[in-house]
């Protein structure tokens, strides 16, 4: 299997911006956007949404279906985020 390739530093820095996420990461909000608008995703359908981040588009994906929504991440920080900002959503931490 192959693993994440980021190192320690890189690690930190998405933990220290998780709180200013949503509002430094206009270019991931737009193509995920854009995205939504491609893909024809069903009430029913589960979605696991990875490198979700602080939630923002994973909790925008749980409005849009009545199944499974998941968000993985790396970042401690981030996941913290999401899971303080939608507590119903299922958050998970993978190394």
């Amino acid at each position: 299997m192959m693993g994440w390739i980021i190192d320690e530093k890189d690690m930190n820095t998405f933990d220290n911006v998780s709180g200013q996420y949503r509002e430094k990461a206009i270019i991931q909000n737009t193509a995920a956007s854009n995205l939504f608008s491609l893909i024809e995703i069903r009430k029913s359908d589960s979605i696991i949404d990875i490198a979700c981040g602080p939630g923002h588009i994973t909790y925008r994906l749980s409005k849009i279906t009545t199944g499974k929504v998941t968000g993985i991440d790396i970042s401690e920080g981030m996941i913290r985020q999401a899971r303080n900002l939608y507590p119903g959503i299922d958050f998970r931490k993978k190394s």
